[in-house]
């Protein structure tokens, strides 16, 4: 069984999604502006979240494509209210929209 590793870089690390992500997952992918702009079902049933971490979980087991969540550091992003926003270069910059904020 293969085990997806953290990646690290100077500035981040992205991790594997876990089942304790399901909440997030659920209550962003449930949001009718993400499934409009998706192909992400609406409504986001109970559940699902879990077997799409599963899922991504075999496709990385089968070599078939990685998965990762935003840094486990990262602060919630005042423009799009998603948990994404992170330390870069001295800016605060969130890695879902691009909102950026220096000093």
């Amino acid at each position: 069984m293969r085990t997806q590793p953290t990646l690290y870089t100077d500035r981040l690390a992205h991790r594997p999604l876990t089942l304790a992500d399901a909440s997030d997952v659920q209550r962003l992918a449930g949001e009718r502006d993400i499934a409009d702009m998706t192909r992400i079902p609406h409504p986001y049933e109970d559940g699902v979240a879990e077997e799409w971490i599963r899922s991504t979980h075999e496709e990385f087991e089968k070599g078939e494509g990685a998965t990762f969540a935003f840094p486990p550091d990262a602060m919630m992003c005042g423009r799009c209210s998603n948990k994404a926003a992170v330390m870069l270069d001295g800016c605060m910059t969130c890695l879902n929209c691009g909102d950026s904020k220096c000093g």
